[in-house]
């Protein structure tokens, strides 16, 4: 083999070598490392959806109607079908109506509630919501 030919093929390994840097680089890149909170207009009510940075996602509160499902859907979550942890911050229907959906279309995890009990409709219903749902109470 001629000098020119292994100075060619010195040069290609090292680019293929650069190569592979520079791929591990851009998939480094495009890796969240960061918390993401979106805060979502459900009409009375409103919701937030955390997202940390190992792709856990939490959900607080949901809305008086299956408008949260929507939201959801436009932040492209559709496709992921597990919540980690739902977050209910009272029992006011313009708040828990809407997890009543997202309990029924998604896997999740951990529902997080106050201790306070309520003698209404409303806390009733949150009630039968949860206990229909395969989800750890807390």
């Amino acid at each position: 083999m001629n000098v020119i030919k292994k100075q060619a093929l010195i040069i290609l390994a090292g680019l293929c070598f650069l190569n592979l840097f520079a791929w591990q680089a851009v998939f480094n890149l495009s890796q969240n490392y960061f918390l993401e909170v979106i805060f979502f207009d459900v009409g009375q009510g409103d919701a937030a959806l955390i997202r940390t940075p190992e792709n856990h996602l939490i959900l607080i509160d949901g809305g008086p109607d299956s408008t949260i499902l929507e939201k959801l859907a436009q932040e492209d979550y559709f496709w992921n079908q597990k919540i980690d942890l739902i977050i209910l911050s009272h029992f006011h229907k313009d708040h828990f109506f809407g997890l009543k959906k997202v309990i029924e279309k998604y896997d999740v995890q951990t529902i997080l509630s106050t201790n306070v009990v309520e003698k209404s409709p409303a806390f009733d219903q949150w009630l039968e919501i949860i206990s229909e749902s395969k989800a750890e109470i807390i």
